[in-house]
This record gives C-alpha cells, structure tokens and sequence, in this order.
C-alpha cells in the first residue's frame, strides 16, 4: 500500500514537473520572437526574416524579399538587435534591461564565433562588434567595450561609429588626447564624416583635417583582421537551433561604393544624439526614435 502510494506521489510530481517545463519553454518561446512593438523598432532588414521569428501580431509588419547576403547568422544579430530595443525602451526595471543587454551579447556572440572571417564580411562583423561594444559599456565593462570598436575599426578602417564608439570610451575615461587621436585616425579614413570632424574640433584639433590616407594604401587583408573566435564567445542562443544559410555574400568594395550602399546592406555613420543635446551618448540609434 504505502508501495502504490508512493508511485502515485511521483507520479504526480513527474507530471507537475513536466507541466511546469512546457510552461517555461512556452513564454520562452514568447520571449525570443520577434513582437509587433519589437519589429517597429528594428531595421527594414530584419523584417524580412522568415515567419517563424515573428510573434502572430507582428506578421502584418514583415517585408517580403530576401535577406540581404553577406550577412551570415542574421537573425541572431536582429534578434541582438531586438535585445537592445527592449533594453532601450524599458528605462525603469534594471534588472530587465541587464537581461535584454545580456541576452543581446549571446545573440552577437553567436554571430562572431560562427561567422568566417573573410573580407566579404568584414563590413558585417564590424557593424556586429561596434554594437557589441556599445552593450558592454552598458554593462559597465569598458575593457570589453573598447576591444569591440577596436576591432571594428580593424575590420573596417572608415566605419565611423566604430570611431565614435571609441571616442567617447575614451571620453568617460577623461583620456581626451587618445579621444583626439582617435578623431584623427578616423578622418585619415573617411575625412568628409561631419560627425568625426564635430568630435576633432571639440577635442581641441586644430584645422585643416588630417589629411587623407591615399586609397591606393589601403589592403584587404585577412592576416591583418582578428580572428572572431579569439575575441568573442561562442555562444548557443536558447529557443534557436539551425542557422539558415545566407545567399552568396557581395564581393568587397572600396569606401566609396560603401558610401552608395543602403543602411540596410552597409554600416553608415549614424545621427547621434538630438538637436536639443547632439552629443548624447545614451540616445537610441535613429531606428529606434
């Protein structure tokens, strides 16, 4: 008797266990898809994901066509991205902000220990590593940060928010002659960016602009870049298995051409900060205003 007992009390508890887990792994499931509020926030191209990312309100908003190439894993950098505008708009409840940013740091790991480095992506993985960067210093963990728009900067030498990214780390540090070196460096590579200029001429350079790196200089080397498995997590995303495979990437082009891309396909230099305050640094990114 107490034998039978015993078996049913399991029993019950091995059911309220297993209730419990399809419980969670439910509102986990609601959590990590994309929403209808989450996806008015997002970049045009990641409304072209596939049905399965979307929560059912937010379908309406989905964009047909392919998901632009070059960019391999990239539901999990919008899914990085989603992370971030919850981040952003949630500005009372730390403890779901810490969340958001952390979760935003697995779904960009994911993207950098899973994506090889080669110059077709290089665009890409900087655009990946200065938004890694920027979730860092909201972490309040400046090494990190900094290592992030470093290597942005390797992988592309003209992505100014990479510059602007690092700037300002050197700016909260006080270290306003690496900040200027910095606008410095950034204008030998993209010497027409106002906002660099802005940066320059506020950290007290001197006019005319540094002058120009010739074009011709400039290699695409891959010995050069890091490797992105040295420097980022390997990081598997809950809720997510298989990645579906990216159309053939676009072949490298010079900055020139970068300049002629779409902010979709191509990082481009952002709007930072407002008309009322043009140097806040906490200020969501265009898409998100």
């Amino acid at each position: 008797m107490n034998e039978l007992i015993s078996k049913r009390r399991c029993s019950s508890s091995d059911a309220l266990l297993v209730a419990a887990l399809l419980l969670f792994s439910g509102s986990a499931g609601a959590g990590y898809a994309i929403t209808a509020k989450d996806v008015q926030m997002l970049p045009s191209y990641c409304r072209q994901l596939p049905a399965g990312f979307y929560e059912p309100n937010a379908q309406a908003y989905r964009i047909a066509g392919s998901f632009p190439a070059g960019m391999p894993h990239g539901h999990h950098y919008c899914h990085g991205l989603k992370y971030i505008a919850r981040a952003t708009a949630q500005s009372t409840n730390r403890g779901e902000i810490q969340e958001n940013l952390r979760g935003a740091v697995d779904e960009f790991g994911y993207v950098l220990g899973h994506t090889e480095v080669i110059p077709e992506y290089y665009p890409y993985l900087a655009m990946v590593r200065a938004d890694l960067g920027r979730v860092y210093d909201r972490l309040g963990k400046p090494a990190d940060s900094s290592r992030e728009f470093m290597e942005a900067i390797r992988l592309k030498p003209d992505y100014v928010a990479a510059y602007i990214g690092l700037i300002d780390f050197y700016r909260k540090l006080g270290n306003r002659a690496d900040a200027l070196k910095t606008a410095q460096e950034g204008l030998t590579h993209v010497p027409e960016s106002k906002t660099l200029q802005r940066y320059y001429r506020d950290l007290g350079g001197k006019l005319p602009y540094p002058a120009a790196i010739d074009s011709a200089s400039k290699t695409d080397n891959p010995a050069e870049a890091p490797s992105g498995n040295n420097t980022a997590p390997n990081v598997a995303v809950p809720g997510k298995g298989n990645d579906t495979p990216a159309a053939e990437p676009p072949a490298a082009s010079s900055r020139t051409d970068d300049q002629k891309q779409s902010q979709e396909a191509k990082p481009q230099e952002p709007k930072i900060g407002s008309p009322t305050n043009p140097w806040c640094r906490f200020c969501p990114p265009p898409e998100l205003q």
